[in-house]
């Protein structure tokens, strides 16, 4: 099995090889940016996986030297030929490598319409995003038990409504709240998404915003966005709320972390592995024995010698309850929340003088 990831921001550059520590952050994006016509997918690391329930898989970890931002831009710009072309690459190198299946992190995902714009050649491909969703259910029930937040008297704030992950969350939580505030981005199709689920959604009192600061008025806070920053801030948060972050980067600005001792903020997008492997990837913030959600899915896949395409495009409930009771069979569970990103640290970026 292989896990396509990309950089989150020229910092990582940094993690991979520490000579690029005395290059200005402007110098390192322009650098990275024109190596995208260059470059090509890098295997970061290659190393076994196994189960309690007796499958093994040989997970390799390939690279493609991009960043979040660049990503972002080519599709606010609608240039998606070439962040298309390297993430088929580091396809074409999985299948090379032997995969039966190739999972899809962070933007190679959404970049490729959650993998309906790729050919595997034969080879399974997953976008990772049902056991992300099974991942924050069973996390959103974990800290509503914790707080002892009554659903029904309290209200939902689902960030990236819009989106695979966040549409599919806010259908599976939705209906047992006593108030939903669906949130996309400022786009017209954004908008025209949200308001089509809010019509769809079999629960009442539904509201739609473009506003991040509409979380202030939720008691827990569902957040897929796929912002390369983050953008939910101390002063968006009610006291007390309960958020579940499970974006990549995280969504979730560092002075709430820090700054707000009343908030429960947790990360459902982290999967423990069963036996603790570690999987010697270079600069990767999460302990070992830790995985994403998406590279947890295409680990369980591989357990299961399962291939298709059936874990790509539109998510259901039935593909993730199905993803879920894999993990449960192949004994990964959710693990403890971590601040960081893939490949990232604990700092807030900054893309103040950058033009990716």
């Amino acid at each position: 099995a292989a896990w396509l990831c990309h950089l989150v921001d020229t910092r990582d550059l940094v993690s991979i090889d520490p000579s690029f520590a005395g290059v200005p952050v402007r110098e390192r994006e322009l650098l990275l940016r024109s190596w995208a016509n260059h470059a090509s997918p890098a295997v970061m690391s290659s190393n076994n996986v196994s189960s309690p329930a007796g499958g093994k898989v040989r997970f390799h970890t390939i690279m493609l030297p991009i960043t979040s931002a660049w990503i972002k831009r080519c599709m606010e710009t609608r240039d998606l030929g070439l962040p298309r072309t390297l993430v088929q690459q580091g396809i074409d190198l999985a299948r090379q490598l032997g995969c039966q299946v190739a999972s899809l992190g962070q933007y190679t995902s959404i970049v490729t319409a959650n993998g309906r714009r790729l050919d595997g050649g034969g080879m399974g491909l997953t976008s990772g995003n049902s056991y992300a969703v099974a991942l924050a259910i069973e996390a959103v029930h974990r800290a509503m038990a914790t707080r002892g937040l009554d659903p029904a008297g309290a209200t939902l704030a689902i960030v990236g409504a819009a989106g695979n992950i966040g549409r599919t969350c806010a259908s599976l939580l939705a209906p047992a709240f006593g108030r939903t505030i669906l949130i996309g981005a400022h786009s017209a199709g954004s908008h025209r998404r949200i308001r089509n689920l809010a019509g769809e959604l079999a629960a009442t009192n539904v509201m739609c915003s473009t506003d991040p600061a509409a979380t202030r008025h939720a008691d827990l806070v569902v957040s897929a966005s796929n912002a390369p920053l983050p953008t939910l801030h101390s002063a968006h948060l009610r006291k007390g709320a309960i958020i579940c972050d499970i974006s990549v980067p995280a969504s979730v600005h560092p002075d709430a972390l820090h700054n707000r001792p009343d908030l429960l903020v947790i990360k459902g997008g982290v999967a423990q592995l069963p036996r603790g492997e570690d999987l010697k990837i270079t600069g990767f913030p999460l302990p070992r024995g830790q995985v994403f959600a998406c590279m947890a899915e295409g680990i369980l896949l591989g357990m299961e010698g399962i291939g298709g395409t059936e874990f790509t495009g539109g998510l259901s409930p039935a593909g993730v309850r199905t993803i879920g009771a894999l993990a449960r069979r192949h004994k990964v569970r959710l693990a403890e929340y971590k601040t960081e990103c893939v490949l990232g640290s604990t700092h807030v970026p900054d893309f103040s003088t950058t033009t990716a």
